[in-house]
């Protein structure tokens, strides 16, 4: 496995002596080396696949794996969260679609362009913005999935014998007062 050495585009994949056949191709650079990565990646960015030239087509599929390191929501404990998004994309050489394409965003769904000279794939941006998406919004350490949250936080409940603060008795009250509307 060999380290890509540090260019404009830091994430490519070589089109050189591809003839209408499969290729595979496997990069991996440091987390760091990607810039705009959401912070939770800290090690090496793995990218793995093959690459497929058919006519002026080129078709691209890869899988991206990183490790993400997460704050659990429940206990706020770090953990190491293993990330792994598959990806597939179309190229076509056209140079004029290639110029209408230049600076936007194109949807992963649509063809990209790429100039009729093109020796290479930049997939840096389309990286970066699979991993942060693939972050998951719910943060839960695997030691907590199964558990639930109740469990988890049991609070301790005052028993009628303990006294309640004065300032707490009214509320004291009403919710004793929904308990027995509830029966």
């Amino acid at each position: 496995m060999e380290r890509h050495t540090r260019s404009k585009e830091i994430l490519a994949i070589s089109l050189v002596g591809l003839n209408h056949e499969q290729q595979e191709f496997q990069i991996l650079v440091p987390a760091k080396a990607i810039q705009g990565l959401a912070p939770e990646y800290k090690n090496d960015v793995e990218v793995r696949g093959t690459v497929v030239k058919a006519g002026r087509k080129v078709h691209v599929t890869y899988t991206i794996a990183a490790d993400a390191t997460l704050v659990c929501d429940r206990s706020l404990e770090e953990y190491t969260e293993p990330i792994l998004v598959n990806v597939a994309l179309d190229y076509s050489f056209s140079n004029d679609l290639y110029a209408s394409q230049a600076g936007i965003d194109v949807d992963p769904d649509e063809i990209r362009g790429l100039r009729e000279d093109a020796q290479s794939i930049g997939i840096t941006e389309d990286v970066r913005q699979e991993l942060v998406v693939a972050l998951p919004m719910k943060r839960i350490a695997p030691a907590y999935r199964d558990v639930d949250a109740t469990e988890l936080f049991q609070l301790d409940q005052p028993n009628d014998e303990q006294a309640v603060d004065e300032r707490w008795a009214a509320l004291k009250n009403l919710s004793n007062t929904m308990h027995q509307q509830e029966e």
